[in-house]
């Protein structure tokens, strides 16, 4: 980012402006300047392989840290809870040390490897997707869409393209959570007996009712919140400390991805509820858990019967396991992400660096060599000096 195309349209707050405006000002011109950044570097960006490096890193460092979270939400959203005047409140503590009990905290890493294998083909995809996108879109499109609308275009093209390679692992993954299956094999080949590869993308209109929302929303989320951090390192003058103009520091970068995760979290967490019971539906039939016949018919089917028949507040169970795990892994995963990409374009401005270095003395090695020649030898051959 370009410190002084900040300070340059930055105006100091006056005694006849106010702060709010003088807020707004440094953000937009914070954002602007964030913008042109890639565009004024030499180095417009990463290679694929960078960024897939970079992502695919992050993903599995966050995935490891933060599944069980993801297996007590996934849990907590899977139980059938009926409105009754004669029935027991649902309580989510009480779910959660029955759970513990009686599977052990082994069973929080239920299908852990198979996510662990899942989640680097979609870091290899969807990140990139969203980056390249973005790119594109900021050199051709600039004049007709805000940074807001580019923001949430490439989420949605990236959730879209990623939700390909993604279903399949999340459906075999949830399906060990609830404890359908012993282990991945099982669930792999008891899935494709019930309807060959297509029984993977069971509930896949429902996950994408879910991705690109969800994309759409996250990115938006992460473009402002780098935006607000850096008006606050701004604001704060925290040129004192050789940190202006910088790139975000790791406890800059984890608070902006867990702002992301947070907010990104509770806009979308009915949507996530559905994705969930459509995924795992298809076998409570196979285990007689309940009646015959698929339960839900579609995604708007289940969002409907869910709110009739357990109530609004079963939209939003796995809250707070969710808001955990989505907050911190966001953080964590933005934390991992930011530095191996900074690092990969650390490198890269060094080899820039060498490269020119390299050639200028090879330029003036040609000068001197040049100027060393005879005046009759020059003329004869008609070589001109530098």
């Amino acid at each position: 980012e370009n410190p002084s195309s900040v300070r340059s349209c930055m105006h100091e707050p006056s005694s006849h402006q106010p702060i709010s405006q003088s807020v707004s000002s440094t953000m937009a011109a914070v954002e602007s300047s964030v913008d042109r950044a890639p565009m004024s570097s030499p180095r417009l960006s990463l290679s694929v392989g960078e960024y897939q490096l970079a992502a695919g890193s992050a993903g599995v460092v966050s995935k490891l840290f933060m599944f069980p979270f993801d297996t007590i939400k996934t849990r907590l959203q899977y139980l059938r809870s009926r409105v009754s005047s004669t029935s027991t409140p649902f309580s989510s503590r009480n779910a959660i040390t029955k759970f513990i009990r009686r599977e052990g905290i082994t069973g929080l890493y239920r299908g852990v490897i198979g996510a662990l294998l899942g989640v680097l083909p979609y870091s290899l995809i969807y990140m990139p997707t969203y980056e390249i996108i973005k790119q594109q879109l900021s050199l051709y499109s600039s004049s007709f869409l805000t940074t807001s609308s580019q923001h949430a275009l490439s989420g949605a093209l990236a959730g879209l393209i990623g939700a390909t390679c993604r279903v399949p692992v999340e459906l075999v993954k949830k399906r060990l959570q609830v404890g359908l299956f012993h282990n991945v094999a099982h669930a792999v080949t008891s899935i494709y007996k019930q309807g060959g590869w297509f029984a993977f993308y069971a509930g896949f209109r429902s996950s994408l009712m879910y991705d690109i929302p969800y994309n759409m929303i996250q990115f938006v989320v992460l473009e402002k919140a780098r935006v607000f951090v850096r008006v606050v390192r701004e604001l704060k003058g925290n040129e004192k400390d050789g940190r202006q103009g910088k790139s975000l520091s790791d406890v800059e970068n984890a608070v902006v991805g867990g702002m992301t995760g947070m907010l990104t979290s509770l806009l979308t967490e009915p949507l996530d509820v559905v994705r969930t019971r459509m995924m795992t539906q298809r076998l409570v039939t196979a285990t007689g858990r309940s009646g015959a016949g698929i339960e839900y018919k579609g995604w708007w089917n289940c969002l409907v019967r869910i709110g009739k028949e357990e109530g609004i507040h079963a939209l939003f169970k796995g809250t707070l396991p969710r808001l955990a795990m989505v907050s911190l892994g966001s953080a964590i995963w933005y934390v991992v992400y930011e530095s191996i990409r900074n690092q990969l374009l650390l490198r890269a401005q060094m080899e820039t660096k060498t490269k020119k270095s390299r050639l200028s003395k090879s330029s003036l090695t040609v000068s001197h060599k040049l100027c060393k020649i005879p005046v009759h030898t020059k003329r004869r051959y008609r070589i001109l000096t530098l």
